[in-house]
């Protein structure tokens, strides 16, 4: 070959460029998936994180119901108890009022008492004018309590100190008690009244007397 003669130039082919070209974009491919892997690996673990913490509120919130329910029964059990005590409280009560009642009453008297004297009229009518007096007739009855004596007097406030009649029982009637030629006691005429007294006497020498008066209304014949 002459130097004249033309030289030319080797230019490398352009396809061993397009080749270092070409081979560069897998390997930006191969990262791609790795990302992709990365971000689903971080949403499942915050929806992992998630899910612990919406169960750990809903056992929680199951916990919280079930101390209600448990408080439920508590609650009904105290009341119960509370309703029982109610009916306790009132024995309880009902010996606290026993001091506020008054004491018992005391023994019955052992005083003498006369309970009744009475005469069978408490008005007589006497003929003054007539020469002869009619006496009225006259009854009596009595009752009397803790008597250990029992006397009949006229004109007196106590028959047992001048007595006109004693040893009398306790309860008796002119018609029977009365000493014989008394049973049938008189009013004498012509006296204007005559007190009647009955008197008692205790074991202890208590007395307690009754007198009636009895009134003479005038004539009548």
């Amino acid at each position: 070959m002459s130097e004249d003669t033309p030289t030319e130039r080797f230019t490398p082919p352009a396809p061993v460029a397009d080749a270092a070209v070409v081979t560069s974009p897998p390997q930006g491919d191969h990262r791609k998936p790795r990302k992709f892997f990365i971000w689903i690996a971080v949403v499942g673990g915050l929806l992992v994180i998630a899910l612990v913490i919406f169960l750990t509120l809903l056992v929680s919130r199951g916990m919280g119901n079930n101390d209600d329910l448990v408080a439920t029964p508590s609650v009904s059990a105290s009341a119960t108890p509370s309703a029982s005590s109610s009916p306790t409280d009132t024995p309880t009560e009902t010996p606290s009022a026993s001091p506020s009642t008054p004491p018992p009453p005391p023994p019955p008297s052992t005083d003498p008492t006369i309970t009744t004297f009475t005469p069978t009229t408490t008005t007589v009518r006497c003929n003054t004018e007539s020469p002869v007096l009619f006496p009225s007739p006259l009854g009596f009855k009595w009752i009397t309590t803790n008597a250990e004596a029992v006397y009949f007097g006229v004109d007196t406030d106590d028959a047992s100190a001048a007595p006109y009649f004693t040893d009398l029982p306790p309860s008796g009637n002119s018609g029977v008690d009365f000493p014989d030629g008394y049973k049938h006691f008189e009013y004498n005429c012509p006296y204007a009244s005559y007190k009647y007294t009955l008197t008692v006497v205790g074991t202890d020498g208590k007395k307690a007397s009754k007198t009636i008066t009895v009134v003479n209304n005038g004539d009548t014949y």
